[in-house]
């Protein structure tokens, strides 16, 4: 957008739960990146389409 004022919070594992490249998200955001939301995860089990996920 341009706007100095205007920044993301860059959540890895939001991109992950909506079946998005993980990488590509990184890429496309780091550039607007005010804080970063990092967490250690691993699936299981389960199928990435369903909450339990």
């Amino acid at each position: 957008m341009g706007s100095p004022a205007l920044g993301v919070c860059l959540d890895t594992v939001n991109n992950l739960r909506m079946l998005e490249d993980v990488d590509r998200a990184i890429e496309v955001l780091a550039p607007c990146a005010e804080a970063v939301h990092l967490k250690d995860v691993q699936a299981h089990r389960g199928d990435p389409k369903t909450f339990a996920f």
